[in-house]
């Protein structure tokens, strides 16, 4: 999708859906790897989940977060 920024440059938004963390239908590390891809790819990631985030939504995005840092101290 081809847009413009507050500058009126063109600029390209890709929308990326994956399955994320937990799909009970694959294999855990399969869930992980497409995650970590998705979150490195974006440069901004929108987190869904069904109800109210739990502990363990915070602490499966952990990883992907500590990716995110590494260069940028």
């Amino acid at each position: 999708m081809l847009l413009k920024d507050w500058d009126g440059r063109d600029i390209t938004v890709v929308l990326l859906d994956s399955e994320g963390i937990g799909d009970t239908s694959s294999e855990y590390g399969c869930d992980h790897q497409i995650f970590t891809l998705t979150v490195l790819l974006a440069s901004l990631l929108i987190y869904n989940s069904r109800g109210v985030p739990e502990k363990k939504d915070k602490d499966q995005l952990e990883y992907p977060l500590e990716l995110s840092q590494v260069g940028l101290e």
